[in-house]
């Protein structure tokens, strides 16, 4: 009889909580913060590894921008380490002037950021390539998009302040995710990279920061040029800084620039 009016008393409790989004003992969500966390983003039986970062003092009640930074082709693998080498240092050190969640995704060996048909096209071994017309997502180009989905229905990310950079084979993905993706982010920033210009109506619709070098042996200038001259305006909405003989490690003048952090923090998109 005890055992039975026990229960009874349990169910009546269970049932009256209707909330899905209340479950007992639930802890709040408090991750550390001042270093980048290892995580692994698993959907179905892919996964794709990343580094994230939660500005000092976060707070789950609050809203944050979210960037998230792609890395070139050399820091591509499995080890979750390697997508820091550029720019990692550059965002942990100014997390306290910008608080914003950053994510560093990482790409595997033998993927690539952006579907692209590539070919050397002369002895100083500059890439010449072209989209994939219809811009189809290459498999950790999906995985990615499906990372920031995830990321954007947290209760603490502002959607109206999603922004993604990258650089070299990461700069040429946030051209392709940019012309894929229009209404989504509130800034791109592209170094040494490229964008599908055949798309160019929808890469205007996101404010572009676009750096090179004219003396870049790897992605010809000319992908960096021909993508500001398709998107920009009289607005100011767009912009490009050429590096004068500065090859293809241009991220290292990119991250200088005075502008280079609050330009890209300072865009929100419209409601």
């Amino acid at each position: 009889m005890k055992v039975a009016l026990y229960f009874g008393i349990l169910l009546t409790i269970i049932g009256c909580n209707t909330n899905d989004s209340i479950t007992l003992n639930e802890k709040p969500f408090n991750p550390k913060t001042g270093i980048y966390l290892k995580e692994t983003f698993i959907t179905n039986q892919d996964t794709l590894p990343y580094r994230i970062l939660y500005p000092n003092n976060f707070d789950a009640a609050k809203k944050y921008p979210v960037l998230f930074f792609l890395h070139g082709s050399g820091e591509r693998g499995s080890d979750n380490e390697k997508q820091l080498t550029h720019g990692g240092k550059l965002f942990l050190d100014s997390i306290n002037s910008y608080q914003a969640i950053i994510v560093f995704p990482q790409c595997p060996q033998n993927d690539y950021w952006a579907n692209i048909k590539d070919r050397i096209s002369d002895k100083k071994l500059n890439f010449d390539f072209d989209f994939v017309e219809n811009i189809p997502p290459t498999h950790s180009l999906s995985l990615l998009m499906k990372l920031v989905n995830n990321k954007i229905k947290k209760p603490y990310t502002d959607n109206l302040r999603i922004h993604i950079a990258g650089l070299s084979m990461g700069g040429i993905g946030t051209g392709q995710i940019l012309a894929m993706h229009p209404e989504l982010f509130a800034s791109g920033t592209v170094i040494c990279g490229a964008a599908p210009i055949q798309y160019a109506e929808k890469l205007k619709q996101t404010p572009t920061s676009i750096y090179h070098g004219n003396a870049d042996p790897v992605v010809s200038v000319k992908y960096g040029e021909n993508y500001y001259n398709a998107i920009k305006d009289d607005k100011g909405t767009h912009r490009i800084k050429i590096f004068d003989s500065v090859g293809h490690e241009s991220w290292n003048n990119a991250f200088q620039e005075k502008d280079f952090l609050s330009w890209i923090f300072n865009h929100k998109k419209q409601d």
